[in-house]
């Protein structure tokens, strides 16, 4: 979509002198081993590649997204349960609220700090007219986003087998 096109170069030039003016020493990169045209950029810049990711489906990437999504659920239910105890309700009661309350929060968390940086980005380009990288607001799925949605899905099932018997009797 952007090969040819020199928006990689652009970008590594700029970051490198953002980080300059920061007075860093060292900015690490990671690249994947089959992507040739990165890492010709990056020698081309006069990067030093000192270590190569070598596979998109590394297993222990997978293992630490599962052990992810496996704690989110877990500490959300810790959450959701502590909430009801302290509000002496059901736990079977609170679930429901709770996941979508708690995935609301993480959305609308998001959607304010993306709102923060494009104020920022405005503010930064309004002075300096250059392009500041103002964009909408995408929301990205993570293992975190995965357990919480997960989680929703438990508690809707787990809702309806509750309350079944109300509805469909």
């Amino acid at each position: 979509m952007y090969g040819d096109k020199g928006y990689g170069t652009a970008a590594l030039l700029t970051l490198g002198k953002y980080v300059q003016t920061l007075g860093a020493k060292k900015l690490s990169l990671h690249i994947l081993g089959h992507n040739t045209r990165a890492i010709h950029l990056y020698q081309k810049l006069n990067f030093q590649i000192t270590d190569l990711v070598m596979s998109k489906n590394d297993k222990g990437i997978c293992m630490k997204s599962i052990y992810i999504i496996l704690a989110t659920l877990t500490v959300e239910t810790l959450i959701i349960w502590f909430a009801s105890y302290l509000l002496g309700w059901n736990f079977n009661d609170t679930i429901l609220l709770g996941s979508l309350l708690l995935f609301g929060i993480v959305y609308l968390f998001r959607l304010y700090i993306h709102q923060t940086n494009a104020t920022f980005n405005a503010n930064i380009a309004g002075w300096t007219w250059e392009e500041a990288g103002i964009g909408p607001f995408h929301f990205r799925i993570s293992p975190i986003i995965i357990g919480l949605i997960l989680f929703i899905v438990i508690s809707i099932l787990v809702t309806f087998i509750t309350y079944y018997r109300y509805f469909f009797d």
